[in-house]
């Protein structure tokens, strides 16, 4: 008898309150805070972690050019921001705005010598094999290769003079990222991309 008391008593109003307080809390569950009698449910939304293995060096010489690399790409992938931000404003503003083939030409015309004169210090900044890493960033970001990118907009003789004098200077204008010669470098561009430094 004294178990039926103390349990129609003590046990059966502590279980619904529960089962009330756990009722109400699925019912709000879009709330940040959820106050229901005299307990709260906190909801925090939290922001997706990705996390990248480390990369599995063959030698100590491998993960020194590791090394090397992830140096030269923290300098320069700055950079290859601010050259794909400039390329989707002019894209924008190419096909939006400017519908003759004349004003294109003048407008494409002026943007040039205005990211000449804004960029060209910190361009001339980077070192031989930093501008290089920056032609592989271009390509991998917009998905063209720079050759492409200046054929689009400043014509196929531009294209061509362009890509003589980067050859002259030892660099490639039709690079691209290869998915298995530049592994390292694509595993450092993804742990940059997901915050991991």
């Amino acid at each position: 008898m004294n178990k039926r008391i103390i349990f129609f008593f003590i046990v059966l109003p502590f279980l619904v309150f529960v089962a009330n307080t756990s009722v109400i809390a699925q019912e709000k569950k879009d709330n940040s805070i959820e106050i229901s009698y005299t307990d709260s449910i906190m909801h925090v939304d939290l922001s997706e972690i990705t996390i990248i293995p480390p990369y599995r060096f063959k030698n100590g010489r491998q993960k020194k050019r590791y090394e090397k690399l992830e140096n030269r790409l923290r300098r320069v992938y700055p950079v290859s921001l601010i050259v794909l931000k400039e390329y989707e404003k002019v894209n924008k503003e190419y096909d939006e705005v400017y519908h003759s083939k004349k004003k294109r030409k003048e407008y494409i015309k002026w943007y040039q010598k205005h990211v000449y004169e804004t960029y060209i210090d910190t361009v001339k900044a980077l070192s031989y094999s930093e501008n290089k890493l920056l032609l592989k960033l271009i390509s991998y970001q917009t998905g063209k290769s720079p050759y492409a990118l200046i054929k689009d907009f400043r014509g196929t003789a531009n294209a061509w003079l362009w890509r003589g004098m980067a050859f002259m200077a030892g660099a490639n204008l039709n690079t691209s990222i290869d998915e298995e010669d530049d592994k390292m470098l694509l595993h450092i561009i993804k742990r940059i991309e997901a915050d991991q430094f």
